[in-house]
């Protein structure tokens, strides 16, 4: 169930003015949101780590080339999937106050290579995909590794949606 209570916010026993309740409800309104996009994300996620998890399993057991790559494709989709969630989860956070940062030291190349991979095969038909690391394969930046892949992949959606022609 994901009713939290919206219409609570008024109460007979309430010492504040009927007015006041009133000017509660928005923030009530916004609470409810919260909970319910968190609470469903939770949800949804959970699907999806079944969905992604079997379907490494079926890729593992194909014998042909090209069965493997459709399955690495499903992967790559679950696993944006699931970072679309990731992203709803984390604006329930900011909402209540509590989004966390795990920092730590990143390799840059890494990052870039990795989330640069999910993106490839959707590029328009024509789009040359190129990813040069022009910096030493070694370096690192301290930063949350998760809020990081969630900014590439931000920037790459983007390139891939809005470049037509030429190269990314």
């Amino acid at each position: 169930t994901y009713c939290y209570g919206l219409f609570a916010a008024s109460s007979k026993s309430s010492p504040d003015p009927p007015v006041l309740d009133l000017l509660r409800l928005p923030q009530a309104a916004d609470l409810t949101r919260t909970r319910f996009l968190a609470d469903l994300s939770h949800e949804i996620r959970t699907s999806l780590h079944g969905l992604i998890s079997l379907a490494s399993t079926l890729r593992d057991r194909l014998l042909v080339p090209t069965n493997q790559y459709d399955a690495d494709q499903l992967i790559r989709c679950g696993n944006e999937l699931r970072s679309l969630m990731d992203d709803l989860l984390d604006l329930a956070s900011i909402d209540e106050g509590r989004l966390r940062l795990d920092m730590g030291p990143v390799a840059v190349a890494d990052a870039v290579r990795f989330n640069a991979r999910l993106f490839e095969p959707l590029a328009h038909e024509g789009v040359r995909w190129q990813v040069d690391i022009l910096i030493d394969e070694q370096t690192t930046v301290f930063a949350d590794p998760v809020r990081l892949g969630q900014i590439l992949r931000n920037l790459l959606s983007n390139a891939v949606k809005f470049t037509h022609q030429g190269s990314i």
